[in-house]
Order: C-alpha cells, then sequence, then structure tokens
C-alpha cells in the first residue's frame, strides 16, 4: 500500500492506493446528530472526493502508473443508511463513463466499515502493527534500491572532495566483480570480505545496483536483533536483498545467526539475498585458536554462518587490471590523486581519507585538540572493548577523561566539548570523520581508527603461547580502567554486550570490573537475567575457551539457575524427532558438556551435582542422549551417569552399553579438585 499525504497540496481524492488496484479514502463527519445528517454528509464528502479524480487526472495518472483503479473503497466508522449505498453505485457508473486512463473498466465505489476486515483484523494487529513499529521507529528500513542513498542508508564511506561536489567518485571496476555477480544473482547468504576502507559497501552496493531487476527491495536493518523481530514478525523478504553492512554488527545473541540464516531461507523458497561486508580483522576474531575474541558476542553460531556463506575478498590495493580501469576515470580529481598516492595507502583508503583520519587523530592528541580527540579515543576502545553499538554522547563525555591532562580537564567547559564534538564529527578532507554520528546523540569510531588501533598492538606468538592469546590479552589491558568502569555503568543487564564486554574485561585483569561485576550479579539480585543472558554468557565462555562453571562462580551467578535455564533452552521434542542443531541448541549442548568435564555432577559433593538435583533424571537422560549424537561423548557419558545414578533404568543400561570414552576418569581415588 502506497500513502498518498495530504499535508503538501492535498490527497488528490485518495489517501492511499494499493499496486493491485484498491484506491481507499476515509471520512468521519466532526459532528452528526442523526442518520439522516450522517448520509447527507457521507453523500457531500463522497461527491466531492470523487470530483478530485477528474479534476487532478494528469498527477493522478503519473501517481498511479500500471495500476489503475479497480475498487474505490469509502470508509467511514458507521454505515446506516441504503441511500449512501445507492450513491456509490450511480457515482461508479457515472465514472465508469467519463473513460479516465487510470480507471478501470469495472471501477466500483464500495462504503465499507473496518467490520469489512474482521476476518484478518486479529492477523494485523499481531504482525503488521510489530512491523509498522519497526519502520516508524528506524530499525529496519525497506525500499527500492534506486531511492537508496548509499552514503546515509548503506553506510558507503564518503569520499574526498571534488570540483563537481559529488559524493562519490566513479566506480572502478574490480576484478573480483564477475564472482561477486555469480555468486548475487544465486542470492543465499553473501560476503565480501576485506581491510577497512578497502572499498567493500562500495564493490557490494554496485553489484546490487547491476541486479536490480533479480532483487526488488532492499532490507537495511539497524542492528541483529532488529533483523531477527522483522523475520519473526512475517517481514517481507521475497525477492529482496539484505543489506548487512559490518557483519560484526549484527552477530549478537539476539541477532543474525546460523539457525536465523536458515529461518530467512526456508521462509521464503531460497529467493532472497542476505549480501554482508566483513573487515577481515573481525574475522579473524572469530577464528583465534584458544584466543580472545576482540568482539565477545561474535560467536560460534557466528562462525558456522560464515562457513556457510559464499565469500569473495577485496584486496587492499588495486591490481593490474584495476589500475588500469583507473586510469580511465582520472578526468575525475579523486580517482587521479587516489592512483597517484605516495602515503602506502590503498585506493579506497585514501578515497575515504582513512590515512588522514588516523593523522587528524593523533595529531589532536599531541596538541591539534587534545579534548576533541580524547572523545574519539573513547570511542576507539570502547568498541574494541566488545561494545560494537553506536555509542551515546553521555558515554563519551563520562570516559573522554582518561586520555586527558587533568589539568587540562580541569579548565573544560560545556562550550569546550560541544567544539571538540564538531572537531571529531567534521568530515577530513570532505570524506569521513573520526567520529560518525548515528542519530540521537549516538556516534561510532570510524572503523579505520580501529584497525590502527588493533595494528599497534599485534599478536605475537611464542613458543610457550603459540596462540598469541598472552599478547592479545595485552590490547586490551592498554584499555583504561575508566573505560571498563564507564561501559559497564551505563550497560543495562540485558544489553546484548553486557556479558561479553565484562568477561573480556575480568579476563583482561581490570580488578574494578570484577568488584562491579560481583556487585550486580550477587544472588538474589538478577531476577531478571533472561534465558538470552544465560546463552549469550555461554556463548561467550565457549569463543574464548572458558569454563562455563568457573565463569558463572567467578560472577556469583547461582550455577543451578544457570544449569536449569540451559536445559529449559533446548528444544522440548518427542524422541522419534529429529534434533535441530541450530547454533543455541549445539552452544547448549557444549555448555552442559563443559559442566560434566570441568564440574564432574556425577562425583558426590561436587557445587555441579549439588546444582544438577534440579533437573530430572528424564531431562538428564534427554540432554546426554544428543550430546552423544552430536559426538559430545565425554560429556553426554557423564551426565548419563548422572541419570543412572538416579535410578534412571534406560541411563544405567547405556551406561552399562558404553565402554567409558576417551578422556574419562574415575574420581573415587583420586585426589584432583574440581569445581
Amino acid at each position: 500500500m502506497q500513502v498518498v499525504p495530504s499535508r503538501h497540496g492535498g490527497d488528490l481524492g485518495i489517501e492511499a492506493f494499493t499496486f493491485t488496484g484498491i484506491a481507499i479514502q476515509c471520512y468521519a463527519p466532526i459532528s452528526e446528530t442523526t442518520a439522516q445528517d450522517r448520509y447527507e454528509k457521507q453523500r457531500d464528502k463522497l461527491t466531492e472526493d470523487l470530483c478530485k479524480l477528474e479534476k487532478y487526472r494528469i498527477e493522478l495518472a503519473e501517481i498511479l502508473g500500471n495500476a489503475p483503479i479497480r475498487h474505490y473503497l469509502f470508509m467511514v466508522p458507521a454505515l446506516d443508511s441504503r441511500k449512501i449505498v445507492k450513491h456509490a453505485q450511480r457515482k461508479s457508473r457515472e465514472y465508469r463513463a467519463k473513460n479516465l486512463s487510470f480507471l478501470d473498466d469495472s471501477f466500483t465505489v464500495t462504503v465499507v466499515t473496518d467490520e469489512a476486515f474482521s476476518d484478518v483484523r486479529g492477523q494485523v494487529t499481531k504482525e503488521d502493527i510489530a512491523l509498522a513499529g519497526l519502520h516508524r521507529t528506524g530499525a529496519v528500513l525497506v525500499a527500492d534500491l534506486n531511492d537508496i542513498d548509499p552514503i546515509r542508508n548503506c553506510r558507503i564511506h564518503p569520499s574526498l572532495r571534488s570540483e563537481d561536489k559529488s559524493p562519490l567518485p566513479p566506480y572502478v571496476a574490480r576484478t573480483i566483480d564477475s564472482n561477486l555477480d555469480q555468486a548475487i544473482k544465486q542470492g543465499g547468504f553473501v560476503i565480501v570480505e576485506g581491510n577497512s576502507a578497502s572499498g567493500k559497501s562500495r564493490t557490494a552496493f554496485e553489484a546490487l545496483k547491476r541486479f536490480r531487476d533479480t532483487w526488488q527491495s532492499i532490507v537495511i536493518p539497524r542492528d541483529g536483533n532488529a533483523l531477527r523481530r522483522y523475520v519473526e514478525s512475517g517481514g517481507r523478504l521475497r525477492r529482496a536483498a539484505i543489506w548487512l553492512d559490518d557483519l560484526e554488527r549484527f552477530l549478537t545473541p539476539d541477532g543474525l545467526d546460523d539457525s536465523l540464516i536458515g529461518a530467512i531461507a526456508r521462509a521464503e523458497g531460497n529467493k532472497v539475498l542476505i549480501l554482508a561486508t566483513l573487515r577481515a580483522q573481525a574475522k579473524s576474531a572469530l577464528y583465534m585458536s584458544g584466543g580472545l575474541p576482540q568482539s565477545s558476542n561474535v560467536v560460534i553460531g557466528a562462525q558456522r554462518a560464515i562457513e556457510a556463506s559464499t565469500t569473495v575478498r577485496l584486496g587492499r590495493h588495486l591490481d593490474k587490471s584495476e589500475i588500469a580501469t583507473a586510469r580511465r576515470l582520472t578526468s575525475d580529481s579523486r580517482v587521479a590523486a587516489a592512483l597517484h598516492n605516495e602515503t602506502g595507502a590503498g585506493f579506497a583508503e585514501y578515497l575515504a581519507a582513512g590515512p588522514a583520519a588516523v593523522d587528524r587523530w593523533l595529531s589532536g592528541l599531541h596538541g591539534g585538540c587534545e579534548l576533541g580527540a580524547s572523545l574519539v579515543s573513547a570511542a576507539v576502545d570502547i568498541r574494541l572493548a566488545g561494545y560494537i553499538s553506536p555509542v551515546p554522547r553521555v558515554w563519551l563525555e563520562q570516559a573522554f577523561s582518561a586520555y586527558l591532562d587533568p589539568r587540562l580537564l580541569a579548565r573544560t567547559t560545556r562550550i569546550d566539548l560541544d567544539e571538540a564534538l564538531q572537531w571529531a564529527t567534521e568530515e577530513v578532507q570532505g570524506a569521513s570523520s573520526c567520529l560518525i554520528p548515528c542519530g540521537d546523540e549516538t556516534y561510532i569510531a570510524f572503523d579505520y581508527l580501529l584497525e590502527h588501533r588493533q595494528g599497534n598492538s599485534e599478536a605475537v606468538t611464542t613458543e610457550d603461547d603459540p596462540t598469541g592469546f598472552t599478547s592479545t590479552l595485552s590490547i586490551f589491558k592498554e584499555i583504561p580502567e575508566q573505560i571498563w568502569h564507564e561501559v559497564l555503568c551505563q550497560m543495562s543487564i540485558d544489553d546484548p554486550h553486557f556479558f561479553g564486554c565484562a568477561c573480556i574485561g575480568i579476563l583482561a585483569g581490570h580488578p574494578i570490573l570484577q568488584i562491579l561485576m560481583r556487585q550486580w550479579a550477587k544472588k538474589g539480585q538478577l531476577p531478571d537475567v533472561s534465558e538470552l543472558q544465560i546463552v549469550s554468557l555461554v556463548r561467550t565462555c565457549l569463543a574464548i575457551n572458558f569454563c562455563v562453571a568457573c565463569m558463572a562462580t567467578m560472577l556469583e551467578l547461582d550455577i543451578t539457575r544457570v544449569l536449569v535455564e540451559l536445559v529449559q533452552a533446548l528444544p522440548h521434542r518427542n524422541t522419534e524427532d529429529a534434533l535441530d542443531l541450530d547454533s543455541r541448541t549445539v552452544d547448549t549442548l557444549l555448555a552442559l558438556a563443559a559442566f560434566a568435564k570441568d564440574g564432574r555432577p556425577d562425583q558426590e559433593g561436587t557445587a555441579v551435582q549439588q546444582a544438577s538435583k534440579s533437573i530430572s533424571s528424564m531431562e538428564i537422560r534427554a540432554f546426554a542422549t544428543d550430546m552423544t549424537e552430536v559426538g559430545l561423548t565425554l560429556g553426554g557419558y557423564i551426565w548419563m551417569r548422572v541419570a543412572a545414578s538416579r535410578g534412571d533404568e534406560q541411563a544405567r543400561a547405556m551406561v552399562d552399553k558404553l565402554p567409558p570414552p576417551e578422556g574419562f576418569h574415575d574420581l573415587e581415588d583420586d585426589d584432583s579438585q574440581v569445581l
């Protein structure tokens, strides 16, 4: 349905229309006394609005295009006179005879009330209102590709200033375009991977434009949760392209994972495209064996989603063929300058003013604008700490002092801060700014600065630390304690980033964060911790190879509560049903297996054994069986022993039948300490 606004020049006799030939006009009289009075007002209004169809016939023909009106619905709050029905029929015959180009030969005027839609009102209330809320708040943008602004809507980095003031230079075709075209044409999950400011978003957008006839609309969610809510509310995805720029922003526990991707594909018969960009450093963090991911909410489910995608990799520098193409476009001064730059930056990096933004930031820290550069530093470190959503201004104003000389801080006024923020958000050479405004007084650091920060703290592997885990932790140790304190204090407990940031902070050795976490997590003080937050904690621990039970104990979370929530998170199914191995199910089974291995619930007196008493032997046998099915034999065997010790005969038979798996040892005569 297309709404026709009336504020600017009137509504032309219709308030909305559909592309299936229905026009809608609504009328409710300000006052009415009798049925006769109501009829007269409805009659006069209908006559007046239909006259507009002829008066504005030229403009209406342009607006309606190839959607001639078959049904004209005159919607009123009350219908109690046969005279208005007769009047509508007379008008139907009258306007069919006028032969207006945008009226169908079967044009009919019908007077209706909301009772005409009573059979679908419940569905509209449940689904469409939820979708309308997502659209109204800007959480999800759905539009024709021709109506999209590539910079404002798709987050393509603006380019250097030019004489003609065009926002973007001509596109330099890349070698990967042919492979990318083939992937986009087929649909599914497609990722363009590369360094920050390497041209990923522009390359993906140009490819999408080449298939505008295949993918008729573009869906741009604000974050992963908005995408999940849009899909679960029945949002239209058929022949749509879902645009996910900076994929790591969407890989939150309540956002995108392999199960959601599967749901999208199943719901739309595979006629949907998920087109994403992904920074190479963000992806590498997912696969740090034994290391610490920079964003703890990038979890195992996300790894499986990425592995199932078609990934096209974009190089930082142009190859010979691309350079030849660029030389044919040097009439644009920006292309010429980027092609011949001697800074060592890649072609797209130079166009986006990446090196210039780094220089501005560092120069600011060394006297150019210390206040503004400190705001940028705070935003960079907050993002590095795992909070990858836009940051409210108040967070930055509370945290920037960690990077500032106390003497300068003492002289800082509100006016100074306003000017500093203006400096931080000012475009560098007309392109990207160090701090990018995201609306509603929120900001996010230019990702090129983040990569510069990480580039100065590269992981170092040694014989004792082959994964570089220790040196990776040093990156987080460089973040001031004030940042960790501010992030935790400002975040709500139900924020998807909460447990991830907290766990990274604890492992990075920030004692103030440990104190704050214990204050938050004392038993009985977290009544609203949801199953989602428990699973988020589990995913974080799994991603960093940290014992789930140990982390729960460190945070003073009730282990019984954690165990119960995990079991409840498993899908309820009959024994003959196939196990649905979505990411949450797998993560939950992995966590329960970790509890078995590290907490030994089959041994009398352990904390996990005490906690497991809140779970029935039948439930334990069920998930122990599932563990065995997915290859978690050690965890499955230990939990099956627990069920058997409770007198479960089926569990006892399975324990007797199966030999102890590799890695199992009985602790009855062992001095090992378990949780």
